[in-house]
């Protein structure tokens, strides 16, 4: 505290208004209480959340960081493992690794439209942040959106405080909590590649001076960037014996010709001649063009069409109009008050380019899918802009009515309050695998498992979240016949096989497997290798058999 002020100095930000501290206390604990209330609305772990949630404990136990695999970045899982030393339940460890960061993300969502808009922005944005639905519906899921998130407004938070005072400390630091993003999610790369760009600009723009200062601020971001970042890079590419960004890189390529309906599913989990995985290989969407020009063309076109679709369906669009204000009238917003001042051009360029360049993975959903959940992380940036928006018609009305205090807090205030009540949930119906696409279902299965297969047993199902809720060791069947999928089971001491619909969907060349369910007086004769141990069907789910490996 320094003075009658009653301001405080926070680290590579600046000071502080106590206020302002308050105000953001208040706000994490009321998204917290909030979220931890909506957990009610979720029935089952996400079938990646079972991923990495099993990887996280699996490394706790073992010590191993083999356990986190390349598919995805190690920081969430190790979270969820984390959290489940104290919490002694993984599902519920991994919902409060999102709780806990999406309650996070209001300090830097406050402080940079505090910078940008002033307070009566920050404030809407923060309010909005908390109650929108779609915000609120993902703030307690199992994925790494949340905890990316968090970091990567934090690295844009401090990135800005570098812009204006060209300190090495801030540069550093937002280097390093990018770093830290891309250990969430590979996206924190791109990011940091545009924060990177904003710098190397700043060495073209007037005053000519300065420019050896400018190039060190770019090297220290890097190295920050780096400190956290590199060892996961270099494990990578020890592993997968390529230099890249994800282990997905190759599969995702893979899954796109899937998606389009180019080759069968689940070609990435064939089997070579060694008898492992294919996997998705060292392909690459510059491969996918050169190769197969109009699945790549085909694709972008049909994302550039859902992209708005489903866009509209996470944020608004009255309030995507009010954000379009706030950007674009940023350079005039005062911070302390939200009347006009005269900012020089220059700052207002650096901060439109820094809340794109927060935006700017985007343009993976071009080339790749067009997921909802994956808008989470950007959300927050047209909120902010909202927040600008809403203090700028603020101060139109301050031009031409006496008020002072502003009509956007309690338009916004009211507008919560309507999330808030029309997201209480209502009674849930009588469960039916179609409400869910069986994923509820999944979990039954599971469940029941526990009662069927010995503790120590390994199965074999296409569905992580049965071998999630089984809490059996567990692995996935290859695309293969019958019997590459028993020599599979042979090679990796694998005990169970589980029959669902799901696994004839994906391998219908197994079909020999459900004749007891299908065929002539729900009998079929003995296949060599395997026999049925169990045939199940749970409340609105779907039949499935529970298959043994028989060894001589």
């Amino acid at each position: 505290m320094t003075g009658d002020k009653r301001t405080f100095q926070l680290p590579g930000i600046g000071r502080i208004k106590s206020v302002d501290a308050a105000l953001v206390l208040l706000l994490i604990a009321l998204a917290a209480a909030y979220s931890v209330y909506g957990l009610r609305q979720y029935d089952v772990v996400s079938a990646d959340g079972a991923g990495y949630a099993s990887s996280g404990k699996a490394f706790f136990k073992t010590g191993d960081p083999r356990c986190f695999g390349t598919l995805f970045p190690p920081l969430y899982p190790f979270l969820v493992g984390l959290f489940n030393l104290a919490l002694d339940n993984l599902e519920t460890s991994a919902r409060m690794v999102s709780v806990f960061f999406n309650a996070l993300t209001l300090i830097p969502l406050y402080g940079l439209a505090l910078d940008l808009w002033g307070r009566r922005a920050a404030l809407c944005a923060s309010i909005l942040f908390i109650t929108l639905p779609f915000l609120h519906g993902m703030s307690g899921i199992d994925i790494t959106e949340p905890t990316y998130t968090f970091f990567a407004l934090a690295a844009a938070w401090v990135f800005r405080r570098c812009l204006a005072a060209h300190g090495k400390g801030t540069a550093f630091a937002a280097g390093a909590l990018l770093g830290i993003a891309y250990l969430a999610r590979p996206e924190g790369f791109i990011v940091a590649a545009a924060f990177a760009g904003i710098l190397l600009l700043l060495l073209f723009l007037p005053p000519r001076k300065g420019r050896m200062g400018q190039a060190l601020l770019l090297a220290v971001f890097w190295c920050g960037f780096l400190v956290p970042a590199a060892p996961y890079m270099n494990y990578l590419h020890n592993v997968t014996g390529a230099w890249q960004l994800s282990g997905k890189t190759g599969l995702n390529s893979s899954i796109i010709r899937e998606y389009r309906g180019q080759t069968p599913p689940d070609q990435h989990m064939r089997l070579n001649e060694q008898g492992q995985e294919v996997g998705g290989g060292n392909s690459t969407l510059l491969d996918l063009m050169k190769e197969s020009p109009d699945i790549f063309w085909g694709n972008i076109r049909d994302n550039l069409h859902a992209l708005p679709r489903e866009l509209a369906g996470t944020f608004p669009w009255f309030l995507f109009v009010l954000s379009c204000i706030g950007y674009l009238w940023l350079p005039r917003c005062e911070p302390e008050d939200g009347g006009e001042r005269a900012t020089p051009t220059r700052q207002g360029l650096m901060d439109r380019l820094l809340l794109a360049s927060v935006c700017s993975p985007l343009a993976l959903y071009v080339v790749y899918f067009v997921q909802p959940r994956g808008f989470y992380a950007y959300v927050p940036v047209f909120l902010m802009a909202t927040g600008g928006g809403l203090a700028r018609i603020d101060s139109w009305v301050r031009r031409i009515t006496p008020r002072e205090t502003g009509i956007s807090l309690p338009i916004v205030a009211v507008l919560g309050l309507w999330y808030v009540y029309s997201g209480i949930p209502a009674p849930k119906p009588p469960y039916h695998y179609t409400q869910d696409g069986a994923r509820y279902d999944d979990k039954q299965v599971g469940l029941r498992l526990r009662s069927i297969i010995p503790p120590g047993a390994t199965i074999i199902t296409r569905s992580g979240r049965i071998g999630f809720y089984s809490q059996r060791a567990y692995l996935m069947p290859p695309q293969g016949s019958l019997a590459e999928i028993i020599a599979f089971a042979d090679k990796n001491h694998a005990d169970y096989l589980i029959a669902t619909i799901q696994l004839l969907s994906m391998r219908p060349q197994l079909e020999i497997l459900y004749q007891p369910l299908f065929g002539t007086g729900g009998s079929a004769p003995p296949l060599p290798g395997i026999e049925a141990v169990y045939i199940g069907q749970e409340p609105g789910g779907l039949p499935y058999i529970v298959y043994r490996f028989v060894r001589q």
